[in-house]
């Protein structure tokens, strides 16, 4: 899935919407909104987290510096589409973009892994994003992941403009979570 300025489809890919409301779903990432700190997520071993709060009782966000990802994994999940959901803003305000990774994916019944990343550039300002996350198959043992990709990462896509300047990332309320049937035709 790529976010704010990209959109790729594909028949695996994910595909993307703003402010879609669940009205029955199961949330599978623990502690998304950080007010718990780092319980549930796996990090680097020197990492040190700057959480800032995202206002009464609304969690809080982290900042991740360029080449930092943190990751949590979801074994209780079999599905073939996820709805995801986050916030996201450059944690640096002398720059008016800067690239960010979401990756979720999970194995088959063979073991093979499937992945849709989720790319896109943060802004000044808190955006929400959300979409549906649509793999070809019947997935297990999930993962997500999210990053400030240092400059080591290549953007690929065909027809895209040059990435703008890599730089730290706030996320906040981060969230996946299984789509209920009435929903899942994308009719609200």
């Amino acid at each position: 899935m790529v976010a704010q300025q990209y959109l790729h489809t594909a028949d695996n890919g994910p595909d993307i919407n703003r402010s879609k409301e669940l009205i029955m779903a199961n949330e599978y990432v623990q502690n998304g909104d950080f007010s718990d700190g780092l319980a549930h997520w796996v990090t680097p071993e020197d990492f040190e987290p700057d959480f800032k709060p995202m206002g009464e009782g609304a969690g809080q966000s982290i900042k991740l510096n360029i080449g930092v990802a943190i990751s949590q994994s979801i074994v209780d999940l079999r599905t073939k589409t996820l709805h995801i959901e986050f916030d996201v803003m450059s944690a640096d305000l002398r720059l008016d973009e800067v690239l960010f990774v979401i990756a979720v994916g999970g194995y088959n019944q063979e073991g093979a892994m499937n992945l849709s990343p989720v790319i896109g550039l943060a802004t000044q300002q808190w955006e929400h994003i959300s979409g549906d996350i649509k793999f070809g198959e019947l997935l297990e043992d999930f993962f997500l992941n999210i990053s400030a990709p240092s400059e080591a990462f290549i953007l690929a896509f065909s027809n895209s403009r040059l990435a703008s300047p890599y730089g730290p990332v706030r996320f906040a309320n981060l969230s996946l979570s299984t789509i209920d049937a009435e929903d899942a035709d994308g009719n609200d």
